[in-house]
This record gives C-alpha cells, sequence and structure tokens, in this order.
C-alpha cells in the first residue's frame, strides 16, 4: 500500500486507540516507507517508537544494569529509528526482526562501554559480559566449558576472568569514618574550580555557558555548586528534592558537567 499522509495519519490513530499493540506487518511497511519518504515522517517514526517500545525495554533490561536503563532505553529508541531508515520491506523479512539487530547493536555497544569503571577493549569488555551472564547460569563452569561453549581458547577465559574476579573501589564508597565518597571528593574539587572561575575574571562566560544549557542540566548544576547564590546541596539532599535515587542524580549531574565543559571548550574555539 502506497504510503499517502491520510493513510499514516489514520494507522497511527488506529494504533494510539489500541495502545500502540499489536502492530500488523502492514502497517509496519506503511510507517516505514512514509518515513524514508519523508511523508508525515515524524507521525511515522512516533508510532514506530511506540509500537516497538516494548521490544526495546525487553532488551534494555536484559544487559542493562538498573541504574543504566533510562539511557539504554534511549538507545533502543536510536535503534529503532535506524531500522526504520534501513529496512526494505521487499527482503519479506518482518520489520521488528529487523528492528531487534539494530536494537542490540546499541544498547550491547552502550552497555558494555558503560558497564567498567576502567575503560576496557570492547571486544575484552564484550567477552567478559558474556562470561558474567554464563556464571550467573553455571556458576560452577570451567573455563574449558566456557570456552567450548564461546568459541574461544580457555587461556582468554582464564584472562578475562581475572579481569572479572578483579577488586576495583566504588566511587560511592566511604573511605574514611565519617567521611566523603571519592564521587563527592572529586566533585568538590570541581566545585572549588568552577567556584574559583565564576567569581574571577572568567565569570561572565562561565555564567553565560551555564545559562546555555538545557533547563535540566543548569538546574543540577546550579543545586549542586550552589552559583545561583543559594548553598550548595549534597547528592543526597537532591535526591530527596528530586524524588530519585542519589545514583540517578550522580549519572545526571555528570552530564551536566560533560555539557557545561563542551560549552566553554566550543567557546574556547
Amino acid at each position: 500500500m502506497k504510503p499517502t499522509g491520510a493513510r499514516v495519519r489514520g494507522v497511527a490513530a488506529r494504533l494510539r486507540a489500541r495502545h500502540y499493540q499489536g502492530i500488523t506487518s502492514a502497517e509496519d511497511t506503511l510507517l516505514v516507507l512514509a518515513y524514508q519518504q519523508g511523508i508525515e515522517r515524524q507521525v511515522a517514526i512516533d508510532a514506530l517508537l511506540e509500537a516497538h517500545r516494548g521490544l526495546g525495554l525487553a532488551i534494555v533490561r536484559a544487559y542493562a544494569r538498573p541504574q543504566m536503563i533510562e539511557d539504554a532505553a534511549l538507545e533502543a529508541e536510536l535503534g529503532i529509528a535506524a531500522a526504520a531508515d534501513r529496512f526494505d520491506p521487499g527482503r519479506q523479512v518482518k520489520f521488528s526482526t529487523f528492528a531487534t539487530y539494530h536494537i542490540l547493536n546499541r544498547v550491547r555497544r552502550y552497555c558494555v562501554a558503560n558497564n567498567w569503571g576502567i575503560r576496557l577493549p570492547e571486544y575484552a569488555a564484550y567477552r567478559a559480559f558474556r562470561i558474567v551472564k554464563i556464571l550467573k547460569a553455571q556458576p560452577e563452569a570451567t573455563n574449558e566449558h566456557i570456552a567450548e561453549l564461546l568459541g574461544l581458547q580457555p587461556e582468554n577465559i582464564a584472562d578475562s576472568r581475572r579481569i572479572i574476579e578483579s577488586e576495583f573501589f566504588s566511587l560511592d564508597d566511604t573511605y574514611q569514618p565519617g567521611g566523603i565518597s571519592p564521587i563527592e571528593y572529586l566533585e568538590a574539587d570541581q566545585m572549588d574550580t568552577l567556584a574559583a572561575m565564576i567569581s574571577g575574571e572568567e565569570s561572565a562566560s562561565i555564567r553565560a555557558a551555564i545559562d546555555r544549557l538545557r533547563p535540566n542540566h543548569r538546574d543540577y548544576i546550579l543545586a549542586r555548586f550552589g552559583f545561583d547564590g543559594s548553598e550548595p546541596l549534597t547528592l543526597e539532599e537532591i535526591s530527596a528534592r528530586r524524588g530519585i535515587s542519589r545514583q540517578a542524580v550522580h549519572d545526571a549531574l555528570i552530564r551536566a558537567m560533560e555539557r557545561l565543559r563542551k560549552e566553554l571548550s566550543d567557546e574556547a574555539s
């Protein structure tokens, strides 16, 4: 069926009426062709994203740790959009099957890249990730058995298991009685640096860069560092005010700081 604006809007309306459940192959094909041909493009991709959100979340939950789910879900949506861009209806493959590959690729890469405190080569991190999944299901599995399952040499498995079993400290650990965590120590150093800059000659440019941030990023930085004249808040205080976990606050603050650094870098160049 050739996509037209009316047909695309009609399919989107019917999917919305049934809460995006049970999308058919014909509906998938119409929406994908509309997206590729620029016919009600936003309506088409919004409907596809909603209709296949469950598929994306199922993959995310299989790979992502709890604190990574929100960002991994965004990667899943990017995978669905990539699949819509590349899908060929003439290949006799269901869109959901085709999309699964792209969602898996995006989500797996994200999880592998963000699952380690020390950055490992992607192949090493992914190998370790697969070994962990096997060990969860078969705790007594030997290196030889795991090697056979993965098509690797036992010495490769031994190397990966040494990485997995190494003890790394957590940035949330308290390193002295009544003390602060390492991440708060690092943030305190960042706060001192930014506070010095904002009260010095670079004050105007720093404030301008903060003002250019998205409201959510700006609010986190102002709350954590007190640059709006208020007292700086701890991660726990921000967590309580926003009704989210401390880890979620920490992750959001890191993203906000990265955006601020980029704004300052772009201004300098």
